[in-house]
């Protein structure tokens, strides 16, 4: 879940590990559909 860390929010908090791993649940979810997100926030992770 390190992936998500090259986003800079400036003035914005990290999301909790808890929260990237239901995002990733939820694009996982979404079968084909949540694969380009997957591939962007998630790379290197296996589906």
């Amino acid at each position: 879940m390190e992936s998500i860390e090259r986003i800079h929010i400036k003035n914005h908090a990290k999301p909790s590990p808890l929260a990237l791993k239901q995002i990733e649940d939820l694009a996982r979810g979404l079968g084909e559909r949540g694969k380009d997100l997957l591939l962007e926030f998630f790379p290197g992770e296996e589906s």
